[in-house]
């Protein structure tokens, strides 16, 4: 049950033979098998030694159910040296979808460069569970992921970007002072990576 925007939704499913492991950010277990025995034993073992030696797989997802939480986490209260690109789309929104795959390889291309992909979902918070997480799991998405659950929309869409027509896929392009808000598709890296250079550099 999501009862604020301080909570995480942790996704990470791990399968071993017929059981599926479910682990959290504080990797503690939860173990969903039909019959556990020595062979359960075993794979718990085999899971352990994946924990301490494997890379973390589990993203998380804040909800935020108020714009202002969103915007003074986000917009306001930055990191000056940060440039944050921050993108609005929904998982039902075609244009958004075919574009995701352009902020993956920007965040992967300049993950060390204090550069912050976040990509802000508009999904009905009831769909959380049943689309947008299963969504972030089936393409692997590996950016920052919140949801943006505050139905208000005319009362916040202007502290956003007075020009924002409410359409989406969105764009802000963040750094210092420095502010580039794009209401467009984008159709490429190389695109996108022109009004994101203008603002990093």
């Amino acid at each position: 049950m999501i009862t604020s925007r301080s909570l995480s939704v942790f996704l990470c499913k791990y399968k071993i033979g017929n059981d599926t492991y479910f682990l959290n950010s504080g990797k503690k277990l939860k173990t969903y098998s039909s019959n556990f025995n020595m062979s359960g034993f075993l794979n718990m073992i085999l899971l352990g030694l994946f924990l301490l030696f494997g890379k973390e797989s589990f993203s998380q997802l804040v909800v935020y159910d108020n714009f202002d939480d969103f915007e003074k986490e986000w917009l306001l209260e930055r990191d000056a040296e940060m440039t944050y690109v921050i993108n609005f789309w929904a998982t039902w929104c075609v244009p958004c979808v075919k574009e995701l795959p352009y902020f993956e390889s920007l965040n992967e291309q300049y993950a060390k460069d204090n550069v912050k992909v976040v990509l802000v979902s508009l999904d009905f918070k009831e769909n959380l569970n049943s689309r947008l997480l299963p969504f972030i799991e089936e393409k692997g998405l590996k950016s920052e992921v919140i949801l943006l659950a505050d139905d208000h929309t005319n009362d916040w869409i202007d502290k956003v970007d007075t020009s924002w027509s409410g359409a989406i896929p969105i764009t802000l392009f963040l750094k210092g002072e420095k502010r580039l808000f794009v209401e467009k598709q984008y159709h490429s890296l190389k695109e996108l990576e022109e009004d994101f250079l203008s603002i990093h550099q």
